[in-house]
């Protein structure tokens, strides 16, 4: 059984995913399948904390930077997973 948190976890990052990449939300709406959903749940764990870290004064600066490429890298896995997937859907 899926835990509640993560459920919430799951839908609020692809939500922010939708919002930072709007020229995949039909994918991002429609998108299932656990390596997706795992990804918008970490999306969704690495923005809280990104948004955590910039309003701390004295969190060093590298973690910022550190957060900042972590959440660039996410989604661009979500880019690469969804531009595969259409790919598969075509074969």
């Amino acid at each position: 059984m899926v835990d509640r948190e993560e459920e919430i976890e799951r839908e609020l990052g692809r939500k922010k995913l939708m919002m930072r990449l709007p020229a995949l939300r039909d994918q991002l709406r429609s998108a299932s399948g656990a390596e997706i959903e795992a990804i918008f749940i970490a999306y969704e764990r690495a923005s809280a904390y990104q948004d955590w870290i910039r309003g701390e004064r004295s969190i060093p600066g590298q973690w910022t930077a550190y957060h900042d490429k972590l959440v660039a890298d996410l989604e661009e896995a979500v880019r690469q997973h969804l531009t595969a997937q259409r790919w598969q859907d075509f074969s």
